[in-house]
């Protein structure tokens, strides 16, 4: 009986549910996108400091000599 209830309730606000999942997904896409985006600096980070053969590390210091 609920699930019927249910049924008739998400078929009377289909626009709201089909804009729900279009938000959800899209918001997914964008997470994908940025992570893929990420990996691919790193990625070419890592070539390009070993090409040049930079450090790896790089430490900040408070007091040194000129």
């Amino acid at each position: 009986m609920l699930n019927l209830k249910l049924l008739r309730d998400l078929m009377s606000m289909k626009g709201q549910v089909l804009t729900i999942a279009l938000v959800v997904a899209s918001a997914s896409g964008g997470f994908i996108g940025s992570l893929g985006t990420f990996h691919a600096l790193e990625y070419a980070r890592d070539a390009f400091y070993a090409h040049y053969r930079f450090a790896n590390t790089f430490v900040d210091v408070k007091r040194a000599p000129r």
